[in-house]
């Protein structure tokens, strides 16, 4: 499991559970690796990336990426492009988590969501295995 909401005017909040950190690692494996695009299924908020449609959560297919540290709505989904020193962060942050089974300090990275101008924080957080 996987879910991406809006929790306030500059945060996103990144929750999963071990399957979802799981599907997490291995998509920063395969940028890391290879630089191609990643598909993961999410639960997704729409108010990510259009404030208004704060609570809209659909799911939705997010393609992972390598690029300018945004996410952004695309005709078929939502693209998350990370910058590329992200992706080696990324990976050794959720590997740390599942030897762990927690993501701690909460806070992940900074991204640009949407339109906006201004830098979102995105915090994330493991929950139980349903």
């Amino acid at each position: 499991m996987i879910e991406i909401t809006r929790t306030g005017k500059r945060a996103i909040n990144l929750r999963f559970d071990l399957d979802g950190a799981t599907h997490l690692r291995s998509a920063f494996e395969k940028l890391s690796n290879c630089r191609a695009t990643v598909l993961i299924e999410s639960a997704f908020d729409r108010g990510v990336t259009v404030p208004q449609k704060r609570g809209n959560i659909q799911t939705l297919a997010v393609k992972i990426g390598v690029g300018d540290g945004i996410i952004v709505d695309e005709a078929n989904g939502i693209a998350w492009l990370f910058e590329e020193d992200e992706v080696e962060y990324a990976l050794e942050r959720f590997g740390e988590c599942i030897r762990t089974q927690e993501f701690s300090p909460a806070e992940f990275v900074q991204v640009r969501a949407g339109k906006a101008k201004e830098l979102d924080d995105v915090y994330c957080e493991m929950i139980p295995q349903q």
